[in-house]
């Protein structure tokens, strides 16, 4: 029993390793050593290598970002260098023909592409683009295909440049980033021209584009920048100190606003009133006093 468990660590190890020399960085280790172990009960022969094909198949079409290891720089690291140390097995994270519009892409054909990739090792991704023509990279390569860069590829400006010599489409399907790649292939060949209204009055997909008109005199039409100038003024207004318990919290609205404001100033009328009616001036006599005139006469 005890012979039976160490071959089978034996075997496990020596197909890691082998999957190492092939350019897989390995992160999820007990995964893997799942899969190893169905696979070895699996194998005819036993070989490491002939067990390695069959997990290297199944690696193909599971996630990096699930399984996979850090091989990559981290980006202050590789805009700095010159070259990229293979061998690596990267993932696709996406890839489009940047010398065609996204349209024209999936219509025309025979034209000279250049390919900008994004390449993750399942924790960071670095930009790559197809310095020369790569036969084995097809313009259907969904995100999840694996490729393999060796060689030392080099890198211009913090971009991997890609050749035949340094990178091999190696295959693969990850099947949800397949469905989601599939459905934007679907949709994204429809222009906006060829959109039409529905029976509903809506418009099946997005409006029309609109030009910007730069030498407009007006954006909003008169009546409505009327509306928004009196809302203005009149929170302005409704914003000015008053004496305090004559009015509440304004509420939004116009019609609120001229309400309180028009309670303030007869609040303000009516103190006004109630002081004058207090106050009455003295009565002032214009002739001399009596005991005045009397003494000094």
């Amino acid at each position: 029993m005890e012979g039976e468990t160490s071959r089978s660590s034996k075997i496990a190890e020596d197909v890691i390793q082998t999957l190492k020399t092939r350019g897989w960085c390995i992160g999820d280790l007990d995964q893997v050593n799942a899969i190893v172990l169905v696979q070895s009960a699996l194998s005819d022969d036993g070989k490491a290598s002939t067990i390695a094909d069959s997990v290297e198949s199944q690696l193909l079409d599971m996630d990096l970002r699930s399984i996979g290891g850090k091989s990559l720089p981290d980006a202050i690291s590789f805009r700095k260098a010159s070259h990229l140390q293979g061998r690596k097995v990267l993932q696709i994270s996406s890839m489009r023909d940047v010398a065609v519009s996204t349209i024209d892409a999936f219509s025309s054909s025979g034209h000279r592409r250049l390919l900008k990739l994004v390449l993750t090792d399942g924790h960071s991704e670095i930009p790559a683009v197809e310095y020369s023509h790569l036969p084995s990279v097809g313009n259907d390569i969904a995100p999840g295909a694996k490729v393999r860069v060796e060689n030392k590829a080099t890198i211009h400006s913090g971009i991997l440049c890609l050749n035949p010599k340094v990178m091999t489409v190696i295959g693969g399907v990850v099947q949800s980033l397949y469905d989601e790649w599939h459905m934007n292939q679907k949709y994204s060949v429809f222009s906006r021209s060829s959109l039409r209204p529905t029976e509903d009055g809506g418009v099946a997909g997005p409006p029309a584009f609109a030009k910007l008109q730069a030498g407009a005199s007006s954006i909003r039409p008169s009546s409505q920048r009327s509306r928004v100038s009196d809302y203005f003024q009149a929170i302005s207004k409704s914003s000015m100190p008053v004496a305090e318990g004559f009015v509440t919290k304004p509420e939004v609205g116009l019609e609120n606003v001229i309400k309180q404001a028009e309670n303030v100033v007869d609040k303000v009328k009516t103190l006004e009133a109630k002081e004058n009616a207090q106050w009455r001036p003295l009565p002032y006599a214009m002739g001399p006093r009596e005991g005045y005139s009397a003494s000094t006469s």
